[in-house]
């Protein structure tokens, strides 16, 4: 079937919901849906116009992607895939290495008697990052929160690494 652009609705026109049958939202941002299904129509209809409409935010869909084929009168095949937007991959990627290169920053410039506030404000810095992505994020625990949890674990086990090689006492020969 060929695949053609119009913009003529008609009162017969359905609206089917689909659910991709594999990837999962807890991959985000490197999360894409791809769709391939069998739509049976009955009583049997014969047109030459599928319409898909894209309505997942962050999601892109290529119109070079999309395959549908009658198989026979009513009956019809069709294939696409929805892919994650290339512009939210690069704002969550960048959100996780800059919290990297910051946990870096304060461990190294930071005095011991203000690591306690400057972490503090690290963390709840970290986890506020979520709150700008969570319109995309359609699950918990995704990739993206994976990787928060390992910087805090992280930042923590150098906190502890830095207070102790700070506080020790220094060893006599």
């Amino acid at each position: 079937m060929k695949h053609r652009k119009s913009q003529h609705l008609s009162s017969n026109d359905e609206k089917i919901n689909l659910i991709a049958k594999s990837r999962s939202h807890k991959y985000f941002p490197f999360d894409s849906a791809p769709f391939d299904f069998e739509l049976n129509l009955s009583p049997p209809r014969d047109f030459s116009t599928i319409i898909i409409t894209n309505r997942v935010p962050g999601f892109l869909i290529d119109c070079g992607e999309i395959h549908s084929d009658r198989i026979k009168a009513g009956h019809f095949h069709i294939q696409f895939v929805l892919h994650r937007s290339p512009v939210v991959q690069l704002f969550a990627s960048t959100f996780v290495l800059v919290a990297i290169a910051f946990l870096f920053l304060i461990l190294w410039i930071t005095q011991l008697t203000s690591l306690a506030t400057s972490m503090a404000s690290f963390f709840l810095a970290l986890w506020s990052l979520r709150r700008i992505l969570e319109s995309q994020i359609k699950t918990f625990p995704t990739l993206f929160d994976y990787a928060i949890l390992v910087i805090c674990v992280a930042a923590l086990l150098c906190v502890c690494g830095k207070v102790y090689t700070l506080t020790r006492p220094e060893s006599g020969v």
